[in-house]
């Protein structure tokens, strides 16, 4: 078996690029790439627009499997226009709440109990808004399904972010440098 050096021969390349079918460099810049997307994702302010923008789709979707269902439910669509403030009201008083703001561990406990209270009081305030304004309305039913739905996928959709979190965490994907002062 000769080799190129070996005869003189001018130095050829195997086909294909070096680099990326080297699987240990092809890793290293596979990793790079998902390292960088999850800092995007999960760190700082666009972590806090990523969980708004979820939230807002969700709660959105909500109100959508709610009007697609009510006839379903008998649930009447007179006054159904007044679940599309649920959503703003929503993301306000998550915002509020200080729901968006960056933490160092995240409980999902406390965030699923604030998220639960965070759409009930918009759909009660909304209800009892349109008893005082218009008795005729009742979107009690549809509100209540709107509300329903909302919070299961806003909780689901949270729970969804901080498992995907924790596992860019556990991946060495996101970290923060530490210092450790101690006797030395």
């Amino acid at each position: 078996m000769e080799h190129a050096y070996a005869t003189g021969s001018p130095t050829t390349l195997p086909r294909g690029d070096a680099i990326t079918d080297n699987p240990v460099i092809a890793a290293r810049g596979d990793h790079e790439g998902r390292r960088r997307a999850a800092e995007i994702l999960f760190r700082g302010r666009t972590r806090a627009l990523v969980l708004l923008v979820t939230d807002l789709v969700l709660l959105i979707l909500g109100n959508i499997a709610a009007i697609v269902g009510a006839p379903e439910a008998h649930a009447n669509l007179p006054g159904g226009g007044l679940i599309w403030l649920l959503p703003p009201l929503v993301i306000t008083l998550f915002a509020a709440w200080g729901l968006y703001r960056d933490r160092i561990a995240a409980r999902l406990v406390d965030g699923i109990g604030q998220g639960i209270a965070a759409t009930a009081l918009p759909a009660i305030a909304i209800i009892a808004g349109a008893a005082l304004l218009d008795p005729s309305l009742d979107p009690a039913p549809l509100l209540a399904r709107a509300w329903l739905f909302g919070t299961i996928y806003v909780a689901g959709g949270r729970l969804l972010l901080a498992w995907a979190q924790r596992r860019a965490r556990a991946g060495r994907l996101i970290y923060a440098p530490t210092l450790i002062v101690g006797a030395g």
